[in-house]
């Protein structure tokens, strides 16, 4: 059975970063009749000031923060006309993120990232950078200046790695009869012999999309670095989406893959939708989310009314 989105998750710190990321995600809920939950994290740092109290100067940020994000509401439930649930915790953004997107069980959650002319090597110290490290749910990442509403152009790289069927099931929910995929099998260069154990999930994904209707290219490549390689051939067949997992078996393998997944994101001139391949998931799932403090320090989430 395939992978369904009910639920997406759509974070906002209120900056031009997240627009694209707004339409594109409230675009998904109309499409598979989704609720979209809007997220905003009230950073729990200490406000200091010589001339005011921290806590009156802290309502004053809560209630800024809370108009704001009821303005985005209201602009999504006219323009969209789809249902709309709104949350504001207190705490650590990516923490916050992670936790609510486990505890309420999303199908997807929905970031905005930098223009790629603003992408560096301070990118992924970002919540960007925690929340791909520890999220175990789908996540599709927008950078500002991507245009498009909507995903015609789909790359579906395939490495020599496991669950690469179980990656197709999630592009699914963003298949129309439009869609057009390009399916790119990488190796790095002199490990060809790596890809012929997944060469019949290769066959079976050509052939599962033919059955949907779905007009596919495909294309074999050696490389060098296959992040920069799955970049440049985005560029190449002008893909709108490019689709990658998180699969692992070992830690260096492991750690090789957060490497991988990072740079397609912080690279990439177009959409990324990443996630963990079950068997990860599994294995991380009881592992507590650090991110610079102890879980104990983190307040949990409420809706507001």
């Amino acid at each position: 059975m395939y992978h369904t989105i009910k639920n997406i998750l759509l974070p906002t710190n209120f900056s031009e970063t997240g627009n694209t990321a707004i339409k594109i995600a409230a675009n998904l809920c109309k499409q598979n009749n989704a609720v979209l939950h809007l997220l905003h994290v009230v950073e729990n740092s200490a406000v200091v000031s010589d001339t005011e109290p921290a806590a009156a100067i802290t309502s004053e940020i809560d209630h800024q923060a809370r108009e704001l994000l009821y303005n985005i509401y209201e602009t999504i439930m006219r323009d969209f006309k789809i249902a709309v649930q709104i949350y504001m915790p207190t705490g650590i953004a990516a923490y916050e993120i992670c936790k609510l997107a486990e505890e309420m069980n999303f199908g997807l959650v929905v970031m905005g990232t930098k223009n790629a002319s603003e992408k560096n090597n301070l990118f992924f110290g970002s919540t960007i950078q925690n929340v791909v490290q520890n999220l175990q749910k789908p996540l599709l990442t927008i950078p500002a200046d991507f245009e498009a509403e909507g995903f015609h152009k789909i790359l579906f790289p395939v490495r020599p790695v496991a669950e690469v069927t179980e990656k197709f099931n999630f592009i699914r929910p963003f298949l129309t009869k439009k869609s057009n995929v390009h399916v790119a099998a990488l190796c790095v260069e002199g490990d060809e012999e790596s890809l012929l154990t997944y060469k019949y999930d290769f066959h079976e994904i050509i052939h599962s999309l033919k059955h949907l209707g779905i007009f596919c290219t495909k294309d074999f490549y050696t490389c060098e670095n296959i992040a920069q390689k799955v970049v440049g051939i985005s560029k190449l067949v002008a893909a709108d989406l490019i689709v990658i997992n998180d699969a692992a078996r070992n830690k260096l393998a492991e750690w090789l893959t957060e490497k991988y997944t990072q740079q397609v994101i912080q690279y990439s001139l177009v959409p990324v939708l990443s996630y963990r391949s079950s068997n990860n998931a599994k294995e991380q799932k009881n592992k507590q989310i650090l991110i610079g403090r102890d879980e104990n320090h983190f307040s949990g989430f409420h809706s507001i009314d």
